[in-house]
């Protein structure tokens, strides 16, 4: 987990190499771009303040829409296994607790005979974390290099070391800016920049330099810009400052910094356990399980998931947050509409089935 933690967090913004994840990202990153185009002409007025924590929650939108057929087929699935719960039962009261293999393999062979009766596929409600586990992932690596992937963040990223690149010393070896940024990478970073690129990074260079933007404190901002002799390219430059911080800041929060425990960014991890316990419980609530086990089960994920959640976010940055936050809120409303007008019918002799509408009283 620590190693995961490290991976994700890392100091300096570096493209994967894993084709897969890569894959994934580029798709995710295509939706943002053109989801941020539009957000972009409608916060134009505003400075395009923002833009980046709108793009997220309308992206998290978009892809819980494309979600929703495979979130209907888990519920359905979740509730014919809550309802076949009492013949399950029968059949682990007839065998007893007996640790006997062959006893065992009698009623796992039996439950699998309600199953396959009912057309209950027992994983069918794991397809919604199986799809989302991955794209939260991949939301992660974007977020870690924000300005490889949405191209509008790219540009201001870009026109920044341009501005900075008119006074030529500024980038020169041994100056304070290439100093601080030098420290931003470890030495294997450095190492294995050279065997993929056959160069050693040079921040005179654009596509380098902006690796490197998101992780200059404000302190070394100060300094980087008291380098800046013209007064013309210093107001210049921190307009575009400026720009950066709306884009990426929400609600007075740095969508790409990390969230930590300080204020106000300590509210990403208490949202996030927050939302994530109220969609646990809400489910539970409405997808009540018979059975003592899957009882347990479900009331340990429902403290589980938020304390893994709230530790979890404290260390990634605030836009993950953001986007596991809004997730959870469109969750839980597609859970109220879904279980009120799909899931939830009862036949003529009151018992409870599954069905696509509610009956009409």
């Amino acid at each position: 987990m620590l190693h995961f933690l490290t991976m994700l967090t890392n100091p300096y913004i570096e493209k994967d190499p894993n084709v897969i994840m890569n894959a994934l990202v580029n798709v995710l990153a295509a939706i943002m771009n053109v989801i941020m185009n539009g957000v972009w002409w409608m916060t134009q007025n505003m400075d395009w303040k923002h833009s980046l924590g709108l793009t997220i929650i309308f992206t998290t939108l978009v892809i819980r829409v494309l979600m929703l057929p495979q979130g209907i087929q888990a519920m359905k699935s979740s509730q014919k296994m809550r309802l076949v719960q009492p013949e399950v039962a029968k059949i682990k009261k007839k065998y007893g607790n007996s640790k006997d293999p062959e006893i065992m393999r009698k009623v796992n062979a039996e439950t699998q005979e309600v199953y396959r009766k009912n057309k209950i596929n027992p994983l069918g409600g794991c397809l919604p974390l199986l799809i989302t586990m991955p794209i939260f992932i991949a939301f992660i690596d974007l977020m870690r290099r924000l300005p490889l992937y949405l191209h509008k963040v790219k540009d201001v990223y870009i026109a920044i070391h341009d501005k900075l690149n008119e006074i030529p010393e500024i980038f020169e070896s041994g100056s304070d800016i290439w100093n601080i940024a030098v420290t931003k990478a470890p030495v294997d970073v450095i190492r294995a920049f050279f065997d993929r690129h056959g160069r050693n990074i040079d921040i005179r260079i654009a596509e380098d330099f902006i690796r490197f933007i998101d992780k200059f404190t404000d302190a070394e901002w100060e300094l980087i810009k008291a380098g800046v002799t013209d007064p013309r390219v210093l107001t210049e430059l921190e307009m575009l400052l400026q720009q950066r911080e709306n884009i990426q800041t929400f609600v007075g929060l740095n969508l790409v910094n990390v969230a930590g425990l300080g204020w106000p960014g300590i509210m990403i991890p208490i949202l996030s356990g927050g939302t994530s316990f109220l969609l646990s419980y809400i489910t539970t609530k409405m997808q009540p399980m018979t059975d003592q086990s899957a009882k347990m089960n479900q009331m340990i994920m429902m403290v589980a998931m938020p304390v893994m959640m709230f530790v979890f976010t404290i260390n990634i940055s605030g836009g993950v947050g953001v986007y596991w936050i809004a997730g959870n809120l469109i969750a839980i409303a597609q859970t109220a509409l879904l279980t009120k007008f799909v899931m939830k019918r009862k036949n003529a002799d009151g018992a409870e089935i599954i069905g696509t509408a509610r009956e009409k009283k």
